[in-house]
């Protein structure tokens, strides 16, 4: 599991598949993907990461007045644009805002542009108290507007932008609860643990949290898990569901971000009852008690944890109606329902 990015980029190649052929435009962290059309591969620099790096390269970064990730994936025009000579599409698709710059080199081989913001830059940035959120926000207003379309993950995404948008929600495929055994004394967060946002929480479910959950495991799942300095880490592993189907509680310690959190989805699909911060939930319509419990300080947190351990019955109807909401709204098929009704793509 390589984190909610990838997940929403493949529902969306899913959706696609069904148009017509999908030439590809990768970055050489994604791998390859079978099934499709022509595919041009954007070997990234080397980048340390030592800390003497990062600060140096941030630092650049700051002066020039352009976000970490914008920076990462420039530099690529003039492969880009040799890449489409004699190309023509109906639709480019760019997936993250960090492509947006590279709009006036797709534009003259496509008949409209769509960007997919699976956060808002800027947000994340300023919650974080990270020093690019003025600058992403100034990107922002350049490029949105410029797309003959946009794509969000929620109405409250869509309402932190000026330029009109659609609403594409996160998405992950109808699937069955695993038939694994649950272990009463092992809460579970999965993600991808380089994103800030997932280090972030999971430090602060650490260290604020779990003291006050005497003989209960903390289980981290999926990308640089192992990285992190408490809790048992699964690595990346190729199915997140099965193993949040194995915890009695999902947490999503969420303090600052932007999006949807696709690992909600993930335990929902699970049958696993979710407590969440109120950012965590963010962006998903939910109310405390009704598919999950949503608690914002650390000693709630615990309590909330400790209480559904004890509780099967409060257990199992929380991942019902958790279930069923996934089930709703957010299975692949609910959300490309979405995609047709506000002709954002075709």
């Amino acid at each position: 599991m390589r984190g909610g990015g990838p997940l929403r980029t493949v529902s969306l190649l899913e959706y696609l598949r069904f148009k017509g052929q999908i030439d590809l435009i990768l970055f050489d962290f994604v791998p390859v993907l079978d099934g499709f059309g022509d595919v041009l591969t954007l070997e990234l620099p080397f980048h340390s990461r030592s800390m003497g790096a990062k600060l140096w390269r941030n630092g650049v970064r700051f002066l020039k007045q352009v976000p970490p990730l914008v920076d990462r994936f420039s530099g690529f025009d003039a492969q880009i644009a040799e890449w489409l000579k004699g190309r023509h599409y109906d639709l480019a698709l760019f997936e993250h805002f960090w492509v947006a710059p590279y709009l006036d080199i797709v534009r003259p081989h496509a008949a409209k542009c769509v960007l997919d913001l699976h956060n808002i830059e800027s947000v994340w940035l300023r919650r974080m108290r990270l020093p690019f959120a003025d600058c992403a926000r100034r990107l922002e207003e350049r490029w949105l507007p410029r797309f003959d379309a946009i794509l969000t993950t929620s109405a409250h995404d869509s309402a932190a932008i000026s330029a009109p948008s659609h609403v594409y929600p996160n998405a992950i495929p109808e699937r069955e609860i695993p038939a694994v055994e649950r272990e009463d004394n092992v809460v579970a967060m999965s993600g991808n643990f380089e994103f800030p946002p997932n280090a972030q929480g999971a430090r602060w479910l650490a260290r604020e949290v779990m003291p006050h959950l005497p003989g209960v495991e903390l289980r981290l799942i999926g990308r640089h898990s192992e990285r992190m300095p408490f809790g048992r880490a699964t690595g990346e592993i190729p199915d997140a569901i099965e193993e949040l189907a194995k915890a009695a509680v999902a947490v999503v310690p969420i303090l600052a971000g932007s999006g949807t959190r696709l690992k909600i989805l993930e335990a929902w699909a699970a049958g696993t009852p979710v407590v969440s911060t109120s950012i965590g939930c963010e962006g998903l319509d939910c109310e405390d008690g009704r598919e999950l419990l949503i608690r914002d300080t650390p000693r709630g947190f615990a309590d909330a944890i400790r209480d559904l351990s004890a509780a099967p019955g409060e257990r199992a109807r929380l991942a019902q109606k958790g279930r069923e909401r996934y089930l709703r709204d957010f299975t692949w098929p609910a959300a490309w329902k979405r995609l047709e009704k506000c002709h954002a793509l075709y």
